[in-house]
């Protein structure tokens, strides 16, 4: 199961609230996924959805809300790997105009809207179950694990902006583009859909998010501080070889002894440890600081590179 679809799972079981928000989150998943049709017995109003979850949750909303019983149709499908999709059927006339006309779909003259009726969402508790209903009827989540992204994906222009808008006052930062003649309502931060979770009532699943966020910052530290060491062994590495080349031409040309005692004591330490960092052959030499015997090695190099021009084997230093 996907983690869109345990997000999904887990807000179906929710246990329904008063009448406002039942209502709320009706209104959410009919303008998400529902439909209207005019039929010869009057007005007719259905939910498609591939989630029997969600088939029933709109059964009971429609019961709890209306008092009435709409029937659940399961169709045969092969696409995609989904075997069944359900459509909530309302077929009583009376009812379903009532619906249609307290969601806003249906205005008192009879004309059809597409949006967020003037006051369906009273309170905060209202909008986070409309904002639930939406999800259930056209959201979905990206997996926490690959990417940060949810998203609502409507058909109108001016729902998917009253969704945005309804988001923002929940200081939620989503964003409206247009893709292939719909409206995506998106978030991208991990935060704030971490939040849209809390609002919608996904708990158990933001805990699980929040557990892959750590998991991934924990292994992010890892992996920087493994290439942060890497880099200094292959600078010591680098940095160990290059002070043993200036000594051994030293050695060649000069001599070892024609260096003042100081230099002589580190160029000794070095050959004897050619591996070894500042640090431990400064320990070994015990008169001498790390920043010291770095300068010295600077020193060593400056008469190697003499050398070399000296001897015609390097260019002028």
């Amino acid at each position: 199961m996907s983690f869109s679809a345990m997000v999904k799972e887990e807000l179906t079981g929710i246990a329904e609230n008063g009448d406002c928000c039942r209502l709320s989150e009706l209104a959410g998943i009919i303008l998400a996924c529902g439909s209207m049709h005019l039929v010869k017995g009057g007005v007719q109003a259905e939910v498609s959805t591939e989630s029997p979850n969600i088939a029933r949750r709109v059964y009971k909303l429609i019961k709890s809300v209306y008092g009435a019983h709409p029937e659940i149709e399961q169709h045969e499908r092969h696409r995609l790997n989904r075997n069944f999709s359900y459509r909530v059927v309302l077929s009583d006339d009376a009812v379903a105009r009532r619906m249609l006309t307290d969601i806003g779909v249906l205005g008192d003259s009879g004309d059809v809207n597409i949006g967020i009726k003037t006051g369906l969402v009273k309170r905060s508790c209202c909008e986070n179950a409309f904002l639930r209903g939406l999800f259930l009827g056209c959201g979905s989540m990206s997996d926490p694990g690959k990417a940060y992204h949810l998203e609502l994906v409507v058909g109108d222009e001016s729902l998917a902006r009253s969704a945005a808008a309804l988001l923002a006052g929940a200081e939620i930062n989503a964003r409206v583009m247009e893709r292939r003649g719909k409206f995506v309502v998106y978030i991208k931060e991990a935060d704030h859909i971490s939040q849209f979770l809390v609002l919608t009532g996904a708990h158990t699943q933001m805990l699980k998010m929040e557990g892959i966020r750590v998991e991934k910052g924990v292994r992010n530290l890892v992996n920087r501080m493994v290439n942060c060491d890497t880099a200094n062994v292959e600078k010591t590495v680098l940095a160990s070889s290059r002070q043993g080349e200036n000594i051994r031409l030293i050695e060649q040309y000069a001599g070892l002894e024609s260096l003042t005692p100081a230099l002589r004591d580190a160029a000794e330490a070095r050959l004897n440890n050619p591996d070894a960092t500042l640090e431990r052959i400064a320990g070994l030499l015990g008169s001498v600081s790390k920043s010291g015997l770095n300068h010295r090695y600077q020193r060593l190099e400056k008469i190697a590179l003499d050398i070399k021009y000296k001897e015609g084997i390097g260019d002028e230093p």
